[in-house]
């Protein structure tokens, strides 16, 4: 079964009784983006650096495009009041839920493709739960939720997180009131790499860096912003 057609049942879930929200249709699409962004730059660490070939094989990668389009499958019931605000005027309630999501993520999932879709479990194995788990570990240590840093990170989950966080950065925010609700690619960019050997991998931040790749991702954002305009269901 191909990635688009595991997504769109995995999802067909969330609107059996009711269409999907607002909030839901962008947790999708902000899923999907960081889910094609990860494949590019699995792809970008291999050109550049083959001693990445014998781990990010064709296999894993299909793992890491699968665990990128469902890493905060958690957030498809959060409450809006969880939506768009800056974590710092977020109740400590609300904060512990937002640092629990990577953990509940894959565990909701899990669950849930046992009941509702056990045949969609196979592809959900091991590797694929690891990377949901530890999208938000940081390179120094300091992430959640197990605190893992450098290599203890699963390279899938470092390649996810810095895709991740470029498409939270580009994507809408409405905290970001005086930025035009989102951020231009070149601040994006210069965040992520002064956040390099800190925050994320300096390996990934390097293939992230690289000017071609770079340029193909603004281009790349660009194109998958459009189609945000369209249905859920077709992107």
């Amino acid at each position: 079964m191909k990635l688009n057609e595991i997504t769109k049942k995995v999802y067909s879930q969330f609107n059996h009784h009711r269409p999907l929200s607002e909030f839901q249709q962008r947790d999708i699409r902000h899923m999907k983006r960081t889910a094609a962004i990860s494949l590019d730059l699995a792809y970008e660490m291999k050109e550049l650096d083959i001693s990445y070939d014998s781990e990010l094989t064709e296999e894993y990668i299909k793992k890491l495009q699968l665990a990128a389009s469902h890493h905060d499958y958690m957030k498809m019931i959060w409450p809006d009041v969880m939506r768009d605000k800056k974590k710092d005027v977020l109740s400590g309630f609300h904060k512990n839920i937002i640092k629990s999501h990577p953990i509940c993520s894959g565990e909701n999932l899990r669950n849930d493709l046992k009941i509702n879709y056990p045949e969609l479990s196979m592809y959900f194995d091991k590797e694929v739960y690891s990377i949901i788990l530890h999208h938000h570990e940081h390179h120094n240590g300091s992430g959640y939720p197990d605190k893992l840093s450098e290599d203890e990170i699963p390279l899938g989950a470092r390649i996810l997180h810095v895709a991740d966080a470029y498409d939270a950065m580009r994507s809408k925010r409405l905290y970001r009131r005086k930025e035009n609700q989102r951020m231009e690619h070149e601040r994006a960019v210069a965040i992520i790499k002064e956040k390099k050997g800190i925050e994320f991998h300096p390996a990934v931040v390097d293939a992230f860096m690289n000017v071609p790749f770079n340029r193909q991702l603004d281009n790349l954002y660009d194109h998958l912003i459009i189609l945000k305009e369209q249905k859920t269901s077709n992107i």
